[in-house]
């Protein structure tokens, strides 16, 4: 068969697996997303969230968009957890 023929397919799953995982993205408060950009945010979401973006960069670049855009969903789900965590650190401290 044609080595192509599964991408839509993986695309497919892994476009809903990235979904699922976003409907468990409680918001707390409503702030942009541009506020979790920070050396506040956690390390480990710092260092998953650069490979994710560059990987997606990468698939950009090469043309594979079916990657690229579940990459993009990717990086908006840690980011979605960085401001969650942000915010959580912010209140808990201030009580």
């Amino acid at each position: 068969g044609i080595p192509l023929m599964g991408i839509p397919v993986e695309f497919i799953v892994l476009l809903i697996w990235s979904l699922f995982h976003l409907l468990f993205i409680k918001n707390y408060k409503q702030s942009p997303i541009s506020s979790a950009i920070t050396l506040k945010l956690n390390p480990w979401l710092i260092f998953v969230s650069t490979i994710t973006l560059l990987l997606t960069l990468l698939f950009i670049f090469l043309g594979q968009y079916w990657y690229a855009i579940v990459g993009v969903l990717w990086i908006y789900y840690y980011l979605s957890v960085g401001v969650n965590r942000i915010y959580f650190k912010t209140t808990v401290n201030s009580i």
